[in-house]
């Protein structure tokens, strides 16, 4: 006797959606493979740089590098000031396009939060007091991928998934995503090969702050 394995369905996704013209979105899938209906997918929504530029009249002559951007991000300058020196090391203020403060940075250590991540490496001469940076985000190209925990332009951030299967193997295809605000059976999600406990878990958190329930206990 043959076997034969039926993938999702819509509705062993979802269980309820607040309103399908809120919940949805209209995309484009980029040309990369097929997402089948469940698929976690992120989009290119930002384009950083791979290095801050450097304020003028730096006194240090270190860099900021590893930049990826975080579910929070806003387009614009993301502005970073040395208030306090150290050998070797060294402390920045860290202000968002809009001036609002976000934890300080320490040199030589990976900041990491919702809004932006990055790190400042020491050089020499050290940083002083009054040295800066700033990182630009700008807007991506938007189009939609199966989650990429690697990528830093977005579309390592737990968007939403696909209402039906798309086949983007050969060329982009236009189709639609849920985006938020759905009853849903997170254990129905369709993730990358090799995707860790630690990534779900953190992917999953993504999707509740965008008004995803998971169905399950409900």
């Amino acid at each position: 006797m043959v076997m034969m394995s039926e993938g999702n369905r819509l509705n062993d996704v979802v269980h309820r959606e607040l309103d399908r013209d809120f919940c949805r979105e209209n995309v484009t899938f980029g040309k990369d493979k097929k997402l089948l209906v469940g698929s976690v997918i992120g989009r290119r929504l930002f384009s950083v740089p791979d290095l801050g530029d450097t304020g003028a009249g730096n006194t240090g002559f270190g860099t900021v590098s590893d930049i990826s951007i975080g579910h929070m991000a806003l387009y614009g300058k993301y502005t970073l000031s040395c208030v306090e020196e150290s050998a070797g090391s060294g402390r920045f203020i860290v202000t968002t396009p809009e001036g609002v403060r976000l934890p300080d940075a320490t040199v030589g250590e990976a900041f990491v939060s919702p809004h932006i991540n990055f790190t400042i490496n020491d050089g020499d001469p050290d940083f002083v007091v009054g040295d800066s940076f700033t990182i630009e985000v700008a807007p991506g190209d938007g189009l939609t991928y199966q989650i990429d925990f690697t990528a830093t332009d977005g579309r390592q951030i737990a968007y939403g998934f696909p209402i039906r299967d798309y086949d983007a193997t050969e060329f982009n295809v236009n189709g639609v995503v849920i985006k938020k605000d759905a009853i849903i059976d997170f254990s129905a999600l369709i993730w990358p090969e090799g995707t860790t406990a630690e990534q779900k878990e953190m992917a999953m958190g993504v999707l509740t702050s965008r008004g995803f329930v998971n169905k399950v206990g409900l």
